[in-house]
């Protein structure tokens, strides 16, 4: 990545936080990205974890938030 940014900008260190994760549940006969569904995990606050699917809204504990069904991790860069 280093050729995308700025010199400037590669020296200083740049901390990042998960804000969300996009998540992939296979059917159980399966296992590719065609079948099963996506849902999505998203941070509220601090330490708020929720998830978006077809169901209700439902709060989650840290240890729920990235297991073998994350497929893509979204961060956001800490302000300085």
């Amino acid at each position: 990545m280093h050729e995308f940014v700025p010199s400037e900008v590669q020296s200083q260190p740049t901390e990042y936080d998960l804000v969300s994760v996009i998540c992939h549940s296979a059917a159980s006969n399966s296992g590719g990205l065609n079948d099963g569904k996506f849902y999505t995990i998203g941070k509220r606050s601090r330490n708020e974890w929720y998830l978006f699917n077809e169901d209700p809204l439902k709060e989650l504990e840290m240890n729920e938030v990235v297991d073998s069904s994350a497929y893509i991790l979204i961060y956001e860069q800490r302000k300085k």
